[in-house]
């Protein structure tokens, strides 16, 4: 009976430091996992940062291309309105190259209708001057 009792406290002895080797384990295992959890939640941290900094560089970004597109219609239109008057404008200037034709022709047509007149003046004058 006294060997039972021994093997049942050696036994008791081998549980009782198994189970310390075992809680010791399981105490290493949880202080890593904490140790990892922690790393985790600075890095999740950091990556929420990085992802408010990257949301707010977008929201800039569209602000400038909502900024370019406003300009880029703004050009388009002055740029049709110039067309728009350069139209005008040509059509002006070939309607006043027309005129200036006319014009050109009328003082032609004056002009030898004059030299005409001068040369009759001169006929009357001297036909004039044979008679007196």
């Amino acid at each position: 009976r006294e060997a039972e009792q021994n093997q049942a406290s050696k036994s008791s002895q081998e549980l009782k430091s198994e189970y310390e080797g075992k809680t010791v384990q399981l105490e290493a295992t949880v202080s890593n996992l904490k140790s990892q959890i922690a790393g985790e939640g600075e890095e999740r941290e950091k990556l929420e940062q990085e992802l408010e900094s990257l949301a707010n560089e977008l929201e800039k970004r569209m602000a400038g291309e909502t900024e370019r597109e406003k300009r880029i219609q703004q050009l388009s239109r002055r740029n049709e309105e110039t067309s728009a008057q350069l139209f005008e404008a040509q059509m002006a200037k070939d309607q006043l190259k027309e005129e200036l034709e006319e014009v050109k022709k009328s003082e032609k047509k004056t002009k030898v209708e004059m030299d005409q007149l001068k040369v009759e003046k001169q006929w009357l004058v001297s036909r004039g001057k044979d008679k007196g």
